[in-house]
């Protein structure tokens, strides 16, 4: 690791700490020349406008929203901010942790493009987001059930998604363990 470098998100991350109790910054990392914060949740937006905001700062770009199943309690998932500063050619990534009881605030407000990530993130991980002004799948049908990426969505089951293709119509069929498992023979009806 460049030290120079190292050095200057040090420095970086005091300068963002000092304008924000101990609490809300719960950590820093300093990992490949990247820096990551994890923030209180309820501090998400006032993070996000400063480093909007402040001079020293100009992150004026959000990146992506995305997240993780860490399968532990009681903040059972990460949701992963990563921001750009085109400004100072800079960029860092901010952490929250949260469970699916509470809902995350909508960072559309500060970042008009996290509406669609944050859908993204709703489809994949059930990970609602409050004061969203169009949270729906985005990736998946709707009438699709469960979050593909959380770690505990089954690979297998009793029903499977199906499209005719004379018709273009989905519907669920049960699954024929022994025609099904044979991946060398995937098909779809009509075709």
């Amino acid at each position: 690791m460049n030290q120079v470098i190292h050095k200057n998100l040090n420095d970086f991350a005091d300068y963002i700490a000092v304008h924000f109790s101990r609490q809300d910054i719960l950590e820093r990392k300093i990992e490949n020349d990247e820096l990551t914060l994890s923030v209180l949740k309820s501090e998400l937006l006032e993070v996000l406008e400063f480093l909007r905001d402040d001079p020293a700062c100009k992150f004026n770009c959000l990146l992506d929203v995305t997240a993780a199943d860490l399968q532990v309690s009681p903040n059972r998932f990460v949701v992963v901010y990563h921001l750009l500063s085109t400004v100072f050619e800079r960029c860092i990534r901010l952490k929250i942790y949260t469970d699916l009881d509470l809902p995350v605030v909508s960072a559309s407000a500060v970042y008009p493009a996290a509406n669609w990530y944050e859908r993204e993130v709703w489809d994949m991980f059930g990970i609602a987001f409050s004061n969203h002004d169009d949270l729906r799948r985005i990736l998946t049908d709707e009438s699709f059930r469960g979050e593909p990426l959380k770690k505990d969505f089954p690979v297998e089951g009793e029903k499977k998604l199906r499209r005719d293709l004379k018709t273009g119509e989905f519907y669920y069929e049960p699954v024929n363990s022994e025609k099904d498992l044979n991946l060398s023979k995937v098909t779809e009806l009509g075709g």
